[in-house]
């Protein structure tokens, strides 16, 4: 499922597309697993994204999808790393994907 957002969107305009597209999806779909494209491009430090996400943005989506896959998929989630433009915010956002990642396991 792909949902594109606007210039400038924020951490509000993916919370919604999480909780008003994403998870109905998964209600109608009940999938195997989850498969995620873990691009850090959209975080606000990134120099081409144009999006302003923060570090604890990523916190929040990274809980959000591992709960989803914990209800719909006993918790199968593949996660692959696309990167970011900005070092410094893609290794911070990284990280708090994988500390995500391995408290869910």
């Amino acid at each position: 499922l792909n949902a594109p957002v606007e210039a400038g969107a924020t951490e509000t305009a993916y919370r919604k597309i999480f909780l008003e597209e994403f998870k109905p999806a998964l209600d109608r779909f009940e999938p195997e697993f989850i498969l995620l494209s873990a691009g850090f491009d959209a975080h606000s430090a990134d120099p081409l994204g144009d999006v302003k996400l923060t570090d604890d943005s990523y916190g929040f989506l990274s809980e959000t999808i591992l709960d989803m896959a914990a209800t719909y998929c006993q918790g199968r989630l593949v996660s692959i790393l696309e990167g970011g433009y900005n070092f410094n915010a893609t290794a911070r956002s990284a990280g708090i994907h994988l500390q995500a990642l391995l408290e869910a396991g």
